[in-house]
């Protein structure tokens, strides 16, 4: 009996440290989680679960600590040990830990899983790449890790095809895409398309044969008869043909267009790159020219390569008074008159032919008989000179070339009888004391192609009273000091002027302006409305 009773107290006792034992485990606590993949970024609860948790929170003195870190390693914020900010393209490290206190000793348990943040998509683009420039075909957007298909990738176009515009045919030999890494350039397969993860960008590359183009250039002598064309390559100069000749006329050079506005430049080493006719232009040789034995010659080359001559005056004291000044000299065009060529003479009239370009400083400075200046038709000047007709104080009559773009300073001053004077659109800028003491001028329009207006150019036109600028003038910029000793009182600026507020502080000036000019594409619109209007209406 009592050795019965012994043994189960002795079977008590094991129960006992048996159950002491399973409180002493505390395996009943479970941390499940697993790796996450294309988390979204922003605010996000970490998905883990403590199992058992709230059961033994107050028996075993539970905490619960998380720890996590970005790809470099860095500590990430957690709230409430659950949510933390997670940023595209970012990798983390989340450590579940729990803590425990069973029978005055501390004890851990922990988990480690990983977030994979989402990313963003990838590009892949297309690039023709050719001699000389580069083109984007085609730009492929794909999901992160995504995988093309080999009838997604594009067949590389064909360039170079056409001898258009080009100085060979080209024809394609092989073509590829290829892929650049650094000095290496491998050709793109299937496998370098395959789980994108990076933006990849794909270049063509293209071998070819070359073939030059032969190219023709004809002579069109506009009735001096027949020159032979020439073909040649790309590789190939153009030589100047021999001058051709006109019974009556002189040469005034080779034209790549039929109305004369672009010479063919012989200068340097002039390739042929295409087909073309070039255009022979003729100048009429001057009537009753004035005798070359008054003038000097100076051969000179322009910046095309055309030869022409400089006239220059032997002997002002000898001139007859009316100079009709020659075209031609020896077969070459005179295309200048030298500076101060007439200075001082006595000439009274003076006739200009169409092949003078460009009439130098001070030709006919203080030429104080010079009555009437003629300009032929089809004159190319784009500009006067400085002080050109100063001093020409009997001056009266002048026909200004419509080609003329620029007044230079003093190209007038003191023509005391020029009572009128017409410029032509095209002018754009008056300098400096043009007009200066033109005493009998009375009156000015200015032309709408003017921008600007230096300082003094009518200063003492003491009769001058009447000065005109239109509502579409370009004006943008005059001297206050323009109408000094004038008779002017008011003038009539465009509307674009009046922020700039000209002659403020000149007295006896008054300024008006006018109305805005309408922008065009707006009446468009309007009448277009109003025909919509009338449209609805009538459909009304």
């Amino acid at each position: 009996m009592k050795k019965s009773i012994l043994y189960t107290i002795l079977l008590c006792l094991c129960a006992l440290v048996i159950l002491t034992a399973c409180d002493n485990d505390f395996s009943e606590i479970e941390i499940e989680c697993s790796d996450v993949y294309d988390a979204p970024s922003g605010e996000y609860a970490l998905p883990y679960k403590v199992l058992g948790y709230e059961d033994y929170l107050y028996k075993y003195n539970l905490s619960l600590s998380i720890k996590v870190y970005d790809k470099d390693n860095n500590s990430v914020e957690v709230t409430n040990n659950r949510t933390i900010n997670v940023e595209k393209e970012q990798i983390y490290t989340v450590i579940v830990r729990v803590n425990a206190v069973i029978d005055n000793e501390s004890k851990a348990k922990s988990k480690t899983f990983t977030v994979y943040a989402e990313h963003d998509v990838r590009k892949v683009v297309f690039y023709i790449e050719t001699e000389n420039t580069l083109e984007v075909m085609g730009t492929f957007t794909v999901k992160y890790g995504a995988s093309f298909t080999q009838e997604e990738i594009p067949e590389v176009p064909n360039v170079y095809e056409s001898a258009e515009g080009s100085s060979h045919y080209t024809q394609i030999i092989s073509k590829r895409w290829v892929i650049k890494k650094g000095e290496e350039v491998v050709e793109l397969t299937l496998d370098h398309l395959q789980n994108v993860t990076e933006n990849i960008d794909i270049y063509s590359e293209y071998v070819y044969s070359y073939t030059p183009v032969v190219f023709t250039v004809s002579f069109e002598t506009n009735g001096a008869g027949n020159i032979d064309s020439v073909q040649g390559t790309a590789t190939d100069v153009l030589k100047e043909p021999a001058t051709p000749q006109k019974e009556g006329y002189t040469f005034c050079g080779w034209y790549t267009d039929k109305d004369f506005k672009s010479p063919y430049n012989w200068t340097g080493s002039s390739k042929i790159t295409k087909n073309m006719t070039l255009y022979a232009k003729w100048a009429k040789n001057v009537e009753n020219a004035t005798a070359n034995k008054y003038f000097n010659y100076t051969l000179n080359v322009d910046e095309y390569g055309n030869e022409y001559y400089i006239l220059g005056v032997k002997d002002i004291a000898v001139l007859e008074k009316n100079i009709i000044i020659p075209n031609n000299y020896n077969g070459y065009p005179v295309g200048r008159i030298d500076y101060n060529a007439f200075k001082n003479s006595t000439i009274e009239t003076v006739y200009i032919p169409n092949t003078i370009n460009v009439i130098l400083s001070r030709a006919f400075f203080a030429c104080e008989s010079l009555t009437k200046v003629t300009f032929e038709e089809g004159s190319q000047l784009t500009f006067f000179d400085g002080g050109l007709f100063n001093g020409c104080v009997n001056l009266k009559e002048i026909n200004i070339p419509s080609t003329l773009v620029t007044i230079r300073q003093s190209v007038f001053t003191n023509c005391k009888s020029l009572g009128e004077i017409v410029l032509p659109e095209g002018v754009t800028n008056i300098q400096s004391r043009a007009f200066y003491g033109c005493t009998a001028l009375t009156e000015f329009i200015l032309p709408d192609s003017c921008v600007t207006i230096s300082e003094e150019v009518f200063m003492d036109c003491t009769a001058l009273s009447v000065f005109t600028v239109s509502q579409n003038s370009a004006l943008s910029y005059v001297y206050n000091n323009i109408f000094t000793n004038t008779a002017v009182t008011e003038i009539t600026l465009p509307a674009t002027m009046e922020e700039n507020k000209p002659f403020e502080g000149v007295e006896n000036i008054t300024v008006y302006y006018h109305p805005p000019v309408e922008d065009e594409e707006t009446d468009d619109t309007d009448e277009e409305t109003d025909n919509t209007d009338e449209e609805t209406s009538e459909n009304n």
